[in-house]
């Protein structure tokens, strides 16, 4: 009997973690890779500021998981009930699986409602990228303010850089000068995990483009 090894997750985790394995195990009929995921792609998590900008649609920041078939990895969608460890065993919307080797790579859940900002977007999710497109779209004018979550969040530099991003969209759309784009942080300095230079560069490009920034707690 083939070894079993099974992946929960179709993120970077996951599909990392399957295509190695198979690379590793190429051509041997004694292991069997199985990844499970609820979607059948893997989503470029960088690419949802694009989408939530209008910049591409969800399609172009997804790739088929299939692709790892041709690598002999076997793909099942479902969806992770249970995870019982003692019998080895991972349970699903689809149906039970065995294993004698997992890896669990399953992301996780953001809690949005612990800010209790009332109305709010974001793009964490694709869900959310495709909300606030259409916040967007619909946004003649006004006060945005952009609110980055208490450290660690996904990526330093980002609240900063989506900021910028948004100044150039209001520019483009004409509707810069009615508008007002205000970046809370959690940081005595904005971006000042990443050194000193780095928070004196942003306050210099956040005075050109007009964005006020300051600590929000």
């Amino acid at each position: 009997m083939p070894k079993k090894i099974l992946i929960l997750g179709g993120g970077v985790g996951g599909v990392v973690a399957a295509k190695r394995i198979a690379e590793r195990v190429r051509g041997r009929a004694d292991v069997e890779i199985t990844l499970i995921n609820d979607t059948d792609y893997y989503l470029l998590p960088p690419l949802l500021v694009n989408i939530a900008l209008g910049d591409i649609e969800p399609k172009q920041a997804q790739l088929p998981l299939s692709l790892l078939e041709r690598r002999g990895v076997k793909i099942v969608r479902a969806k992770v009930t249970k995870i019982d460890p003692d019998n080895r065993v991972v349970e699903t919307d689809q149906g039970k699986f065995n294993y004698d080797y997992l890896l669990a790579s399953l992301g996780v859940e953001n809690d949005f409602v612990s800010y209790n900002l009332g109305v709010g977007y974001h793009n964490y999710t694709l869900d959310g990228a495709l909300k606030l497109r259409e916040a967007l779209r619909s946004f003649t004018g006004g006060k945005v303010v952009i609110v980055a979550p208490e450290p660690i969040y996904r990526c330093g530099v980002y609240p900063f850089e989506f900021a910028c991003q948004l100044d150039t969209l209001f520019r483009k759309r004409g509707i810069r000068d009615r508008t007002s784009i205000t970046l809370l942080y959690p940081f005595n300095k904005p971006v000042e995990p990443l050194g000193p230079e780095a928070s004196r560069i942003s306050e210099e490009i956040a005075a050109k483009k007009r964005c006020r920034m300051r600590r929000w707690h």
